[in-house]
């Protein structure tokens, strides 16, 4: 993360997204992704810092789609998930703008360019670029989860177990993506410190003919906070930028 100064920026609106992002990006400060974001909160002294105040959009986006047969990513035929804290077409407030425009939206989510997902899909590191098998994340039900033990509904309704697994935050196929490895532990240490033993995860099934994506967001909710991987544009924009 550049710098170290933080503010945030907020514009309401149709367009409150490109604006805000524009604005940010005019004053000189550098729009985060969600691990730059997470990192922060990690670092922030106390719960009433502004980083925790309020729901903040990350520039990181998650794409949703079907992979076809490639002699790199061996990936073909099946349904992902791809999560990318990095550059990508989006991240311009003026193409963010147009697809608002030109009804380049279905069920709030951006219709990709042409072949961008399956370069996604081909350049998977692990580092900034996660992919996921999707028939696993569809295992794993929207919701609200314990970060220490199962909630009682999974218990209920699972056993609190996936595939062997105890349906805990630290478990779920998104928390690596959205948040990294090195961050997923200590950002659900410092959001037990802040609100609680509880974290919601938000999400869509946004499979369709074309891959769909969406910038991830992260929320400020008073009894749980949330992970937000299902941000409906058009909507207000709220962004914070370092320098």
């Amino acid at each position: 993360m550049a710098g170290g100064r933080l503010k945030p920026f907020y514009k309401g609106g149709k367009f409150g997204v490109p604006y805000a992002l524009e604005e940010c990006m005019n004053a000189g400060y550098e729009p985060l992704y969600m691990p730059e974001l997470a990192g922060a909160r990690i670092a922030a002294a106390t719960a009433l810092d502004l980083i925790w105040r309020d729901a903040y959009i990350t520039l990181s986006m998650v794409a949703r789609g079907r992979g076809k047969s490639s002699s790199i990513s061996h990936k073909g035929g099946t349904e992902f998930a791809v999560l990318k804290h990095a550059p990508h077409y989006f991240t311009s407030p003026k193409n963010i703008r147009k697809a608002i425009e030109n009804n380049g939206l279905v069920r709030g989510a951006f219709i990709m360019p042409s072949g961008e997902f399956q370069q996604l899909l081909d350049s998977e590191d692990g580092e900034s670029i996660f992919v996921i098998d999707y028939s696993e994340l569809k295992k794993w039900p929207h919701g609200l989860y314990g970060i220490y033990e199962p909630e009682k509904n999974h218990m209920r309704g699972f056993g609190g177990k996936i595939d062997g697994k105890d349906m805990i935050a630290i478990n779920h196929p998104m928390i690596n993506a959205i948040l990294t490895p090195n961050k997923a532990g200590p950002y659900l240490e410092k959001q037990m410190r802040v609100f609680g033993d509880k974290i919601m995860f938000w999400s869509r099934d946004d499979v369709e003919e074309v891959p769909l994506c969406r910038l991830l967001a992260i929320g400020c909710d008073d009894s749980s906070g949330d992970l937000d991987s299902q941000l409906y544009l058009p909507c207000d924009g709220s962004f914070v930028g370092t320098r």
